[in-house]
């Protein structure tokens, strides 16, 4: 599932391993693979080579050179045989918003078919699980709140033993 929107943290600028890359080409690669239309909020997604080389404009062995490089480089994983790419940090930089995010990252990271892939997102979604301070509790509308109120004095009223 592509999304319209994504979210860009702007720390990823200063990480070491994206400043240490050899040539503009390979940071356009690594920041059009956090950017794309096949993106989606696990980090990890299904690319066969056809699609990012009419994307970017590469030819096919300049494409997997430089994908080669951000694989050396400790920003990407790449699985040949299900064709899926895995940001490596994608979950300190996009962390889960909230327990329905959460909820939708789990879903979406059940779905990824290389066991290597999907084990390494389940790891480091499970420590950014860890780092998200729980949901706010929902407020409840002062309608609400009126009725229920009075339905707890109603029930007072009514019940002998004064049991809300």
């Amino acid at each position: 599932m592509s999304w319209t929107y994504s979210k860009f943290n702007h720390s990823f600028m200063r990480d070491k391993k994206f400043r240490s890359l050899a040539s503009s080409d390979a940071r356009y690669l690594m920041l059009w693979f956090m950017l794309n239309e096949h993106q989606v909020s696990v980090g990890c997604y299904r690319l066969p080579d056809g699609y990012a080389v009419a994307d970017t404009g590469f030819d096919l062995a300049r494409y997997q050179g430089i994908r080669d490089d951000l694989e050396a480089a400790g920003l990407i994983m790449y699985d040949p045989d299900s064709l899926e790419v895995l940001i490596v940090d994608w979950f300190e930089h996009n962390p889960p918003m909230n327990d329905r995010h959460a909820t939708g990252i789990r879903k979406e990271i059940s779905s990824i078919e290389s066991d290597t892939l999907r084990s390494y997102a389940e790891e480091r979604f499970l420590m950014a699980e860890e780092l998200r301070p729980p949901d706010k509790p929902k407020r409840v509308p002062r309608e609400d709140v009126a009725r229920l109120v009075t339905s707890a004095a109603l029930q007072r009223r009514i019940d002998p033993f004064n049991r809300v």
